[in-house]
């Protein structure tokens, strides 16, 4: 059979070039503008691989070109197809411009009513600030627009353009796979460290969106991503990167009934109070525990040595239920590999306390000073002193920040939390408390179901949760945003206090941004504008901790009461920020062109590690009764604070199941982010350049790398298959809570 090729050839030149030149040439245009509006190399190892998918969504949006059977109609449709791709650039820009990251579709189609609801103002003011760029952005929509409506003219042989676009759509979206695997590097970038915001920053946007579909389309297969177990340092009971009195043994309260979960052995309270007589002075070097006497309410002759439990933080469990998928039964191989943490002189020092665990919005630890903010120095200073703490941008704002310390997992995808809310979080603290019989309750003085949270919390562990929408407007001054945190503890403490034991958690907002002098932007702020308009700093960052004095004040109030009702020396507060302050980042969003994050810091925030160094706090008031505080030296991050908690309560946890780990156990410290950059006690490691930086005086071998690198892959990829196949469900089965 004859083939008229000049069909083909007619169809290439007079319909198919046209549009598919227009949208290629527009497409790198609008890249090389995003590029350069986010800091991001134009010349970058994944460089060839975006021109090609470039190229692929070019012919493919020419294909759609095809459809309409007249010049006009395929004007419009390529027209159209050019707007929304400008469209999605522009979304790109302003997410990255706001939060510092760059969100995926399924985020951003799932918060977009939430946030125009909740935060319509500020997307407004983003819009007016930004119309310059925005203009920028539309130059190629602006151009095609008056190309002469000629070059759009559809050749009578239709039938031959289609089929021709798809092959070219097809050859080049196959060029840009081979391409974005074509070395050991960018293998690793495109699968095992792929996350959508990585992947807009080493291989385009579009590429990202390639990407993002086929992750979504045909999940990640982890069966053979996990790397052999290296050996580690052993864990030792008494870690040297931690210093402070050990914990002395006196009787739990009586009204707090101690779990059975853990032996009575292992039992080690916090000292209560104890006559000046009977306090011991504390010696110039921390005695291990089995050398620290007893403290009792009255003197003894011949104090006992307080035993130290030992053995691994582990669970009898049966692995070999697991039979599939295939992720889960890899997963169950790994975990019976690794090297359980260890218990150690603080296990079971809160065993049968309260606790209150706050998740505070935009939290710096810039914020903590003995004189603006008194009560959080004091909780900082006199409970656990974390000296090295990390909250990782994990890429979806406040949701992946709750997430990452709540579960002990890294959040793999800005939609894990609001994916969680039908699995098993097994060793949440609020789930583990429940079944001991705690008391439980969440709180968020925002909108109730933003992110899913009126679906999300109960399942974290609380038996009732209420926010602005569902309750907790009642006891909010109406009309303000953002809320006061300290309005919400004064309105809720009544409802738990007298439930002991409780376990409550809340989730402030009141340093939410904009940072603004003024009520359009900031009612909070206003609010507190007297205290703090004329310290030494810019407005914006004058305002970011006029707002967040409320969560001073909030903690002021709550302490006050614990104190008051008797109970501060068994009720435990953990409190956690959910990310850095990204509203003090310059940008169109926040209507600044000042680095208020830079001033704030008092450095440049040039890197991961700079960016998320911030603050824990963990407190009791029977930690004041010690002589000094209990401080943890070396890298800690948010996955570390409910392994910490768990073992702190004495609970029945497996160590081996979370990416964190107790800070007491001895375990080697690790910081990671999802796009496998890393921090230890040797240094710190840059996945965007493959750039390691020793700490001074340390010194590394490419072992040690390789080792840690495996480490951190290791850890995505378990919490990745924990999220992703509900494995705890598996494990355990249904939780009777859950």
């Amino acid at each position: 059979m004859r083939v008229d090729t000049r069909l083909y050839r007619e169809s290439l030149l007079t319909f198919l070039l046209p549009p598919a030149l227009t949208l290629f040439l527009s497409m790198l245009y609008l890249e090389l503008l995003l590029r350069l509006s986010s800091s991001l190399p134009l010349i970058h190892d994944g460089l060839p691989a975006e021109l090609l998918c470039s190229l692929a969504f070019s012919c493919g949006f020419a294909a759609l070109s095809t459809l309409p059977r007249k010049p006009s109609g395929a004007r419009l449709v390529c027209l159209l197809l050019l707007e929304l791709v400008t469209v999605w650039y522009l979304i790109a820009y302003f997410t990255d411009d706001s939060y510092g990251v760059f969100m995926s579709p399924m985020m951003i189609a799932r918060e977009t009513g939430n946030v125009m609801k909740d935060f319509g103002g500020s997307v407004a003011a983003a819009v007016l600030n930004g119309l310059g760029v925005i203009l920028l952005y539309h130059v190629p929509v602006l151009i095609a627009l008056f190309l002469p409506k000629r070059r759009f003219a559809a050749p009578a042989t239709l039938k031959a353009a289609l089929p021709l676009a798809l092959v070219l759509t097809v050859l080049s979206a196959a060029g840009a796979w081979g391409l974005s695997n074509c070395t050991p590097q960018l293998r690793t970038e495109y699968r095992q460290r792929y996350t959508y915001d990585n992947a807009v920053r080493n291989f385009g946007l579009l590429s990202a969106l390639h990407q993002e579909l086929s992750h979504q389309l045909f999940p990640r297969d982890v069966s053979f991503s996990f790397q052999p177990v290296y050996e580690t340092p052993a864990p030792t009971a008494t870690p040297a990167s931690t210093e402070g009195p050990a914990p002395t043994e006196t009787p739990a309260p009586t009204e707090t009934p101690a779990p059975t979960e853990a032996p009575a052995s292992t039992e080690t309270p916090l000292p209560t109070e104890t006559p000046a007589s009977a306090k011991t002075p504390a010696p110039a070097e921390t005695p291990a525990a089995s050398e620290v006497p007893a403290l009792t309410e009255t003197p003894v002759p011949t104090p006992e040595a307080t035993p130290v439990p030992s053995g691994p933080n582990i669970m009898e469990l049966d692995f070999s239920r697991i039979e599939k998928p295939d992720q889960a039964v890899s997963l169950s191989q790994y975990i019976q590999s690794r090297t359980p943490t260890e218990k150690n002189r603080y296990t079971g020092m809160f065993r049968g306390k309260n606790l209150i665990l706050i998740t505070a919005e935009s939290f710096a630890k810039e914020l903590i000073d003995p004189e603006l903010t008194p009560t959080l120095y004091r909780m900082a200073n006199k409970g656990i002193v974390f000296e090295d703490f990390y909250q990782p941008a994990w890429g979806g704002s406040t949701s992946t920040g709750e997430y990452s310390w709540l579960t002990g997992l890294a959040p793999t995808d800005p939609l894990t939390m609001m994916l969680s809310h039908d699995k098993n979080l097994y060793f949440t603290m609020g789930n583990q408390l429940q079944r001991l019989g705690y008391a439980s309750h969440a709180y968020h003085n925002g909108s109730y179901d933003y992110y899913n949270r009126d679906t999300t919390h109960k399942n974290l562990g609380y038996s009732s949760y209420i926010g602005v929408g569902n309750g907790l407007e009642e006891g909010l001054t109406a009309g303000e945003f953002p809320h006061s945190d300290k309005e919400m503890i004064e309105f809720t403490l009544p409802q738990y206090i007298d439930e002991q034991p409780f376990s409550v958690y809340y989730m402030t907002i009141s340093g939410h941004p904009a940072y603004a002098f003024s009520s359009e932007s900031n009612d909070m702020a206003m609010k507190n504008r007297d205290v703090a308009e004329d310290l030494p700093h810019s407005f914006a960052v004058n305002a970011y901790i006029a707002c967040n004095l409320e969560l001073e004040y909030a903690m002021e109030s709550l302490l006050r009461s614990l104190e008051e009702a008797g109970i501060a020396d068994d009720t435990v507060i953990a409190l956690v920020p959910d990310h850095y302050p990204y509203g003090l980042s310059p940008g169109s969003a926040w209507g600044s062109g000042v680095d208020g994050l830079g001033e704030l810091f008092g450095y440049a925030p040039d890197t991961p590690w700079k960016r998320d160094h911030n603050a824990a706090i963990i407190w009791c008031g029977a930690l004041e009764k010690l002589d000094e505080p209990i401080r943890v030296s070396g890298p800690v991050s948010s996955l570390d604070i409910l392994p910490t908690l768990s073992n702190l309560f004495g609970l029945d946890y497996d160590s081996r199941l979370l990416a964190g780990n107790d800070v007491f156990s001895g375990a080697e410290r690790l910081v990671f982010w999802n796009d496998c950059s890393w921090v230890t006690e040797k240094g710190t490691y840059s996945a965007h350049g493959d750039v390691f930086t020793p700490a001074e005086g340390q010194e590394t071998d490419k072992d040690y790398l390789e080792r840690i690198h495996a480490d951190v892959r290791n850890k995505i990829n378990l919490s990745w298959t924990i999220e992703y196949c509900d494995y705890y469900r598996l494990l355990f089965g249904d939780d009777d809570y859950t």
